[in-house]
């Protein structure tokens, strides 16, 4: 099976997007929080304008669990157990979920950088769980046939954005 990879190895580093000829660098890159050239604005500016109130955005990831910083989090299905993507084994799903969407508290100044989106959640990969490969062995959960039925899940469940962030 090794063998039948390394044509296909070598094929996709040969096609990988590379530098153009005569590249340089003319501006240093954004630093951390903004800084830097093209900084932005502070996300209570941002917040101001638009928050996101009125967008559904779907999370494809490792699920999503309900937290009370999460108000408008809807279940979209789950392609692992069955369900509907409300359950998250791994937290990296969740994670996502809050860089968004998180709502604003007085104990703290977490907030997500649109905190008046709606969340669907759909639990479509998992680390903590394995399928049997039919060599006999494993990999985690989730392929790209169920990434791609997620997709249009989301879609279909009015998603206007959709976000994967799966290794």
């Amino acid at each position: 099976m090794v063998s039948a990879l390394v044509p296909v190895a070598a094929l996709l580093i040969a096609l990988a997007p590379g530098p153009d000829g005569g590249l340089s660098q003319v501006a240093a890159c954004v630093g951390a929080g903004g800084t830097g050239r093209g900084g932005g604005l502070p996300l209570t500016d941002v917040h101001a304008l638009a928050d996101g109130s009125g967008v559904r955005v779907a999370v494809i990831d490792t699920g999503v669990a309900p937290h009370p910083r999460l108000p408008r989090l809807t279940g979209g299905g789950d392609y692992l157990t069955g369900g509907d993507g409300l359950t998250d084994c791994d937290g990296h799903g969740t994670a996502v979920a809050g860089l968004l969407a998180a709502a604003p508290s007085p104990d703290d100044d977490v907030v997500g950088v649109a905190p008046g989106v709606e969340v669907l959640a759909i639990r479509q990969a998992s680390p903590s769980f394995t399928v049997t490969t039919v060599d006999g062995g494993t990999r985690p959960a989730g392929d790209t046939a169920s990434l791609a039925q997620a997709v249009r899940r989301a879609v279909g469940l009015g998603a206007a954005v959709v976000t994967i962030s799966e290794a």
